[in-house]
């Protein structure tokens, strides 16, 4: 386990102590960043769906609330993902520290995503649920039936999550 939370946090300060500004965002961000441009390169009426796991959710959050906010996505999908986490302790590069207050009680889910659906199991202990810290985010709790360590990794290996998920998808407006 020690080996395991060694790891995801050597990862998280990466990224942060790397992840630049806006002129010139790091190498991680360029990567990704890159990709969904060409995911923008679409057939006209194809939506932009960005799926992102764990850190990945971080990153992605990050990307399109300050680094690209010109792309518009229709759908972002966090699963087991500390974005709401980072968001608590201010460390996106547009968190507003003023916020929560009596007058914004949550920050607001960044204007170019149309719909944000935030998928989290209560064992894995590096998921957050999100709806509680910011507006416009509907969170799915999903029970992956297994234990503590691997809950983090099972969403994706299982096939009911990407039905279960679609079936949540169907039903956004």
């Amino acid at each position: 386990m020690n080996g395991i939370l060694g790891r995801f946090f050597g990862d998280v300060f990466v990224y942060l102590d790397t992840r630049g500004d806006r002129a010139n965002p790091g190498q991680i961000l360029q990567v990704i960043r890159n990709a969904i441009r060409q995911a923008t390169a679409r057939k006209p009426g194809e939506p932009l769906i960005v799926i992102a796991h764990s850190l990945g959710g971080v990153i992605c959050f990050d990307l399109l609330s300050f680094y690209c906010p010109e792309v518009a996505v229709d759908l972002f999908v966090t699963v087991g993902s500390q974005v709401s986490q980072f968001e608590e302790i201010k460390r996106f590069k547009t968190s507003d520290p003023a916020i929560p207050s009596a007058r914004r009680p949550r920050a607001a889910a960044p204007g170019n995503i149309s719909h944000w659906v935030n998928v989290f199991d209560e064992v894995d202990i590096f998921a957050y649920a999100c709806d509680k810290v910011f507006d416009r985010v509907i969170d799915f709790r999903y029970d992956t039936r297994t234990y503590t360590i691997k809950a983090h990794g099972a969403y994706l290996e299982q096939d009911r999550f990407y039905s279960r998920l679609r079936a949540r998808i169907d039903q956004l407006p």
